[in-house]
């Protein structure tokens, strides 16, 4: 039960946060962090609910919520998969330049090592000597030229060897970094992905327990509607003799009051005797008043404290006839209002039942009991204990099925309670 409310609190207090507007100054990246927040707590609520002790509307919000959170997960799960996959790209992208780099560092290497190795064996003569050894002036020009071309080119190829290894180096950098990047993506994936299966795992757990629920329910309403006509005709025979009843009671006393046709009224005075005999048994064995509930302007009390659990309507494709108590096993159970026991018993589906007349063709009846505190004939006040809540029947668990019936047919209790 403590469960079961702490997820509804958690519902309603995320279902606040959700719909909050965001304060002054709030941007809206931190607006988007609260709600993203408020979807996880109710995810996690969710999570923990207990769907042997939660209500329909409960566990039909907490499939809800993890359908939600799933759907939210695989999303991120998709921005991150992607953020990976380009974070391999850029890795392989930086590896390939720094490759190619490292390619043109070595043949810059051996061209400037091959020069180094010619100048050893042929050493450049001198300017001086150049021009002793030409034949004139113009050839020790051009060969002075040409050597010139020479060093210029050894300069160069070391000039392109030092820029070579500085853009290798950079390069070792970059695929480093975009190493280190795509290893926390991945990390970031990795938890995304069991982010998820925990979502879909609490998810499926919760679809299948809806799933045997709604089958439940519905098998529970579909064994209840086999048995509403010969419910509703039992009822309105039982009124019926208890109205019949009543008018042989009015017609006794009436007779009894005059002494002019008291030879005439001793059969039904032996009836009437009899009848005022079995009252005052039911009566004599009356148990305790359970104590004074808060009684609508149509004289009904609630029969049990406690939540409810399902309303009167529509359920899954079959008509719920009545409203669901959260009660356990052994909760007392009082009348709604005043009347007389007309039914009680086991009634198949329903389990232990009580019925009770209130007069005008209203009826009460309170199913899946445990254990009877009434019997037929006996006159009830609001507020008396008529029995203990149970799992009798039909049941998807224990507790007391709740109905108003005029003229035998169901009708939303809602309208008759406070």
């Amino acid at each position: 039960m403590l469960s079961r409310r702490l997820a509804s609190v958690l519902a309603g207090a995320v279902a606040v946060a959700i719909l909050a507007t965001p304060a002054s100054g709030q941007s809206a990246d931190e607006a988007r962090a609260r709600r993203e927040q408020a979807r996880r707590e109710r995810a996690a609520a969710a999570a923990k609910l207990d769907a042997l002790q939660a209500s329909d509307a409960e566990l039909a919000d907490a499939v809800s919520a993890l359908d939600a959170e799933v759907e939210a997960q695989e999303a991120l799960l998709r921005s991150a998969e992607q953020a990976t996959e380009a974070a391999r790209r850029q890795v392989a992208e930086a590896e390939a330049n720094a490759a190619a780099m490292a390619e043109r560092v070595s043949r810059l290497r051996a061209t400037a090592e091959q020069t180094v190795v010619e100048l050893y064996v042929r050493p450049r003569p001198s300017p001086l000597a150049a021009l002793v050894d030409a034949d004139g002036l113009s050839a020790a020009l051009r060969r002075q030229e040409l050597l010139a071309q020479v060093s210029g080119r050894q300069t160069d190829i070391v000039d392109q060897l030092r820029a070579a290894e500085d853009d290798w180096q950079r390069e070792q950098h970059r695929a480093a970094e975009a190493t280190r990047l795509a290893e926390g993506h991945e990390a970031e994936l990795q938890g995304r992905l069991a982010e998820v299966r925990a979502a879909r795992d609490h998810q499926a757990r919760l679809q299948a327990d809806l799933h045997a629920r709604i089958a439940a329910i519905q098998a529970e309403a579909e064994a209840l509607a086999a048995e509403e006509a010969s419910l509703s005709a039992l009822i309105r025979r039982r009124e019926q003799e208890a109205a019949a009843a009543a008018a042989a009671e009015a017609a006794r006393r009436a007779a009894a009051s005059n002494p002019g046709r008291a030879g005439s009224s001793g059969s039904s005075g032996s009836s009437g005797a009899s009848g005022s005999s079995g009252a005052s048994g039911a009566s004599g064995s009356r148990p305790a008043v359970t104590g004074d509930a808060p009684a609508s302007s149509a004289g009904f009390a609630w029969p049990l404290r406690a939540p409810v659990s399902s309303e009167y309507g529509q359920r899954w494709g079959r008509l719920h006839a009545g409203i669901d108590l959260d009660g356990r096993t052994g909760d007392p159970i009082s009348a709604a209002a005043a009347g007389t026991v007309i039914f009680a018993g086991t009634q198949n589906g329903y389990g232990r039942t009580v019925v009770i007349s209130h007069g005008n063709g209203i009826s009460t009846l309170y199913a899946h009991q445990s254990r009877l505190a009434v019997s037929e004939g006996q006159s009830v006040s609001r507020g008396q204990l008529i029995g203990y809540v149970g799992n009798t029947g039909n049941s998807t668990g224990d507790h007391l099925h709740f109905e108003v019936r005029v003229n035998g047919s169901p009708q939303n209790p809602r309208r008759y309670l406070p």
